[in-house]
């Protein structure tokens, strides 16, 4: 390729790099962590589990689900 044909293509399309990712903000970061099916089902249990009196059990789950990466 000739060096006009290279000025050509990097004024058109830009020079040959990959874009660069950026640090997702924290509240982000953990928004992703509960879009899951298994999770919504490990919030109903947990909702359940108030609901019926088992407090030991909800607050269980709710340690788990804290503790999701």
């Amino acid at each position: 390729m000739s060096e006009h044909e290279a000025s050509v293509r990097l004024r058109k399309y830009g020079p040959n790099t990959l874009p660069e990712q950026g640090v997702a903000p924290l509240w982000l970061i953990v928004l992703r962590q509960f879009v899951n099916p298994l999770i919504y089902i490990l919030v109903i249990a947990a909702v359940v589990s108030v609901l019926i009196g088992e407090a030991k059990d909800a607050a269980f789950i709710a340690a788990v689900l804290a503790s999701t990466r």
